[in-house]
């Protein structure tokens, strides 16, 4: 089995442009799967359109915007931070109405369909759907969510892309009643570009922005801080922003700052537990940082759950 969710500018240092992507990603249908292959594909995205337009026989597809023949229907009622409520219709009409599962983001509705979608291809029975998506775990560094006692929050997401950071501060701006504090630097020797675009990006959805040092590899983290800050700078929007290049520091700092109602993102690294330089390497996690503000301050977090 197989599942495709979306297409997006990433690893282009290695595939040129995203055709030679897209014809990568294809060779799994194509050249990888056993005689006898099912899949499940988002037809929202216009590469899973492709897929599905090639293999429709094979791939059951699945979509938010529109009823999808032979295929699998979401529709979001509700998000907040515990999570998100959805409808889902089925392929043969059944209905599932207020199916809550513990996980935020819009792309996670993405992910919870085309895993419906999938388990669907399985023909499985049995199963209760809402007790079982009510049990999945926090997914390590992916919108990994901590409230403590003070009414903050802080979330860690390995976020490290331009189109990845916007999502995941479009979904914390939609369920954060008080300020958002992003806290985030980028790797050295990667996509430069991304630096100023990701800072104007943080910048429009923030309202508080602490550069601070990801995997500088050979580059100073000082300077990589430096082009993050021009894009801040210039969008009309005045947003306060600081560079600690110390990530723990600057993870203790938003932290410190925030109050109830406010959401700390702790974006870039996610479950990574090294930061990486040039000739060495430094044990560091961002959840353990978040954990240990946490005991040191008695603010020991504990997701709301539903």
């Amino acid at each position: 089995r197989t599942l495709f969710t979306n297409l997006t500018p990433e690893h282009l240092d290695y595939h040129g442009d995203m055709e030679n992507y897209f014809a990568s990603k294809s060779r799994l249908f194509s050249e990888y799967m056993k005689p006898g292959w099912k899949g499940a594909v988002n037809v929202d995205d216009p590469y899973g359109a492709r897929l599905h337009d090639r293999w429709s026989d094979q791939l059951m597809p699945f979509s938010l915007k529109a009823d999808v023949e032979r295929g699998l229907r979401v529709e979001r009622r509700h998000m907040d931070i515990s999570g998100l409520t959805l409808d889902i219709r089925f392929p043969d009409g059944r209905s599932v109405e207020g199916l809550h599962v513990p996980l935020m983001g819009n792309f996670n509705v993405y992910n919870t369909a085309g895993a419906l979608a999938l388990v669907e291809t399985l023909s499985l029975e049995g199963s209760d759907l809402k007790v079982a998506m009510r049990r999945i775990p926090q997914v390590p560094g992916r919108m990994e969510r901590y409230c403590f006692r003070n009414g903050s929050c802080a979330v860690v997401d390995y976020a490290h892309s331009p189109d990845a950071l916007e999502n995941v501060l479009t979904a914390l701006r939609e369920v954060t009643e008080g300020r958002i504090f992003a806290v985030f630097g980028l790797g050295g020797e990667r996509y430069v570009e991304n630096r100023p675009a990701m800072g104007a990006i943080a910048a429009s959805l923030a309202d508080f922005v602490l550069i601070t040092s990801d995997n500088p590899r050979s580059e100073n983290p000082r300077e990589i801080a430096r082009q993050i800050a021009v894009g801040i700078e210039g969008i009309s929007r005045s947003v306060p922003y600081a560079i600690e290049i110390d990530r723990k520091k600057a993870v203790f700092q938003a932290l410190s700052m925030a109050h109830a109602g406010d959401v700390v993102l702790i974006g870039g690294k996610g479950p990574e537990r090294f930061i990486l330089f040039s000739d060495h390497k430094e044990p560091y996690n961002d959840t353990e940082t978040v954990l240990e503000w946490a005991r040191l301050n008695g603010e020991i977090g504990e997701l709301p759950l539903r």
